[in-house]
């Protein structure tokens, strides 16, 4: 991953989110753990900018799964 450039990245970047989303448990306690974890917050930014329908149905779709862990609370 460290040998591809950045630029060619930006073109796939749901390719990139997947590999660091598999990276991020894995380098928890390393070197790299914390350029992971912005790499994933920058990755997860820049798809939002560009599918915001997609990343708005995501977490409208989180927000209702939430009354799972509440008793009786329902989100409309």
């Amino acid at each position: 991953m460290w040998r591809v450039k950045l630029s060619w990245w930006k073109q796939i970047p749901g390719i990139f989110l997947f590999i660091i989303a598999s990276a991020l448990s894995a380098t928890e306690l390393t070197p790299h753990g914390r350029f992971t974890k912005a790499m994933f917050k920058t990755a997860t930014s820049f798809i939002g900018l560009d599918f915001f329908d997609f990343v708005d149905a995501a977490l409208m779709g989180f927000v209702k799964m939430q009354w799972l862990r509440t008793e009786g609370s329902k989100v409309q």
